[in-house]
């Protein structure tokens, strides 16, 4: 069984997890009491901040940084993310099973001198049974487990090596309230990095054309020869799309091998 993730919020499996992160007492919106608590976690804080990592979406349990999917998810649409698949490996037909999820992200790398434009795979494997989950969000054992997969294949496509705060199981201690402030080098960071968006589309990798701006490729043609490419495991040099003609060309090339015809 596979299917296509659904990244669109769900307001009743969130209010979950939200219900959750508030039992434990998790904030991220308030000032530390505690100047040596704040000071022990604050290097790792600030090397999950340098991955691109938004503070909003960090948080501290028996004081270790974690990263929300949330945040994962944010700085992945940031640096290129092109989809998520996810399949289930495993369904929990029965009490004590377990539910396995295997997730793939997709990323856009543009070129770089010395490679083409191209995409990027990442997997991930998510699990989830009544050992690893509390009893509020047991029964979500699928959606869970999925969560996890993605949360893993993320943490690959953006290089954040701390653990995703979904990926924990059990019940686990309260933990105390916090911030995390940016130190300078995360703060150049956001100031270089982060683009302003403007619309949709302005978060998305950008390309320097190499002919007249009126007859270059758009980047949805770009992105999409890319998919396409990348879904039938082919490869094209940048120069057989430059145009918007010859991305035109290619695509409906791709289609007819891939769906035979059907748009």
């Amino acid at each position: 069984m596979a299917w296509n993730a659904d990244h669109s919020p769900d307001p009743d499996f969130d209010a979950l997890i939200n219900d959750d992160l508030r039992r434990h007492g998790i904030v991220t919106d308030q000032t530390p009491t505690n100047t040596a608590e704040s000071t022990s976690t604050n290097t790792a804080e600030n090397n999950i901040l340098r991955a691109g990592i938004r503070p909003e979406f960090i948080v501290v349990r028996d004081g270790k940084p974690f990263v929300l999917y949330a945040g994962l998810l944010d700085l992945a649409h940031r640096v290129g993310l092109v989809g998520i698949e996810t399949s289930l490996v495993q369904s929990p037909v029965g009490p004590h099973y377990t539910a396995i999820v295997h997730a793939r992200a997709s990323k856009l790398v543009p070129a770089d001198g010395t490679l083409p434009d191209r995409v990027e795979t990442y997997d991930g494997i998510g699990d989830a049974n009544e050992a690893n989950t509390n009893r509020i969000i047991s029964v979500h054992q699928i959606r869970l487990a999925e969560t996890r997969a993605k949360a893993r294949a993320l943490r690959d496509l953006t290089n954040v090596g701390v653990t995703a705060l979904e990926e924990l199981g059990g019940e686990g201690p309260s933990v105390g309230p916090i911030s995390v402030v940016a130190g300078p080098a995360a703060q150049q960071w956001e100031r270089q990095a982060v683009p302003v968006a403007s619309s949709p589309d302005a978060t998305r990798p950008t390309f320097a054309p190499s002919g007249p701006a009126s007859d270059s490729a758009s980047d949805k043609q770009r992105w999409l020869v890319l998919k396409l490419l990348n879904e039938q495991g082919l490869s094209a040099p940048p120069s057989s799309y430059e145009t918007k003609a010859q991305a035109k060309d290619l695509i409906d090339s791709l289609i007819k091998k891939t769906y035979g015809g059907a748009r």
